[in-house]
């Protein structure tokens, strides 16, 4: 049989620790120090989980189960998550485990009809291949085999600046305020859209970015670019320090209006989102920004994701060397 009991980390979360079943037992709780009852609930569910089981003894039960201790052991997952899971739980979860870890055809054909491969490898890979891993870690079922190729999703798609001139020229009145903020300022449209007066001070601004898997939303300084500053200060001088600058802002008719003007320029696949990658671009090409400087910019805490947002950088000064 064996027991478990609570070790807090270096790195501050309190673990699962000890033996079950003659096999050692070493797994995060995902709580932090100033969480030990939370941890303790959950060690108790884990510890019940994993006498329940024994080698491979889920792989004929249905999925559903095997989703269920999954979302259990994630207390910090967050809602958007558990809202594709309970899809995945839509479509799979009466199926065996087996099946579901060794032929994912049918699923991917009617799931995914018409959707990208990099969309299909997140769900598959990332998600279906994690509940099954994580039943396969803890000897519950079999590995999972029904992986599909890993596709490169990363996006070079960027206005440069006679194209950026020529989209900002077709938005108008408040839409357009807002575009230039996403433009020379790099914010989410979320974080643009939650912009108050009270937010706006001389030459920064504050903003809210997620912090980890819990949600947790931690506050953002800025530097505002001086075209953001003269807008903002004429919005907040509108609407006041305690509303919203942008409150005719919505999110499915700003799209439309985005869809319809790229189309108008010839760039149909360009993203409101891609406009954060074309303020990384020219920060970085242009004011020749370090990847600390754009990390810092995009309201990021680390340099990971620069290269996904800053392109072509290296090519560009590569190309300049050309003769």
């Amino acid at each position: 049989m064996g027991t478990l009991k609570l070790s807090l980390r270096d790195n501050g979360v309190w673990y699962a620790v000890g033996t079950i079943n003659g096999r050692k037992i070493n797994h995060s709780s995902g709580y932090s120090k100033p969480d030990k009852k939370a941890a303790r609930e959950w060690l108790l569910r884990h510890e019940l989980e994993l006498l329940s089981v024994g080698p491979h003894d889920m792989d004929s039960k249905k999925f559903k189960h095997l989703v269920d201790l999954y979302v259990l052991s994630q207390p910090a997952m967050s809602d958007k998550e558990y809202r594709q899971i309970k899809i995945v739980i839509k479509h799979l979860g009466d199926t065996s485990i087996k099946r579901v870890r060794t032929n994912l055809d049918e699923y991917i054909s009617v799931r995914h009809a018409g959707n990208l491969e990099n969309t299909i490898e997140r769900d598959v890979n990332s998600r279906i291949g994690t509940i099954i891993n994580y039943g396969h870690s803890r000897k519950m079922c079999g590995a999972f085999e029904a992986s599909v190729k890993h596709v490169d999703d990363t996006r070079s798609v960027y206005l440069a600046k006679e194209l950026r001139s020529k989209y900002l020229a077709s938005w108008e009145g408040e839409g357009k305020d807002f575009t230039t903020v996403l433009l020379f300022q790099g914010l989410r449209f979320s974080q643009a859209a939650k912009l108050k007066g009270s937010d706006i001070m001389e030459g920064v601004l504050k903003t809210y970015t997620q912090k980890g898997p819990k949600k947790i939303y931690r506050e953002v300084w800025l530097d505002i670019h001086p075209v953001v500053q003269v807008i903002v200060d004429s919005r907040v001088a509108r609407y006041g320090r305690d509303n919203l600058l942008f409150p005719d802002i919505e999110y499915d008719k700003y799209r439309y209006q985005h869809k319809n003007i790229c189309v108008g320029l010839g760039i149909p696949h360009y993203r409101i989102h891609d406009n954060r990658t074309t303020f990384a671009t020219h920060f970085s090409h242009d004011a020749l920004a370090s990847d600390r400087e754009v990390a810092a910019a995009l309201s990021q805490r680390t340099n990971r994701n620069v290269p996904r947002y800053a392109q072509n950088r290296e090519m560009k000064a590569l190309i300049g060397k050309l003769t």
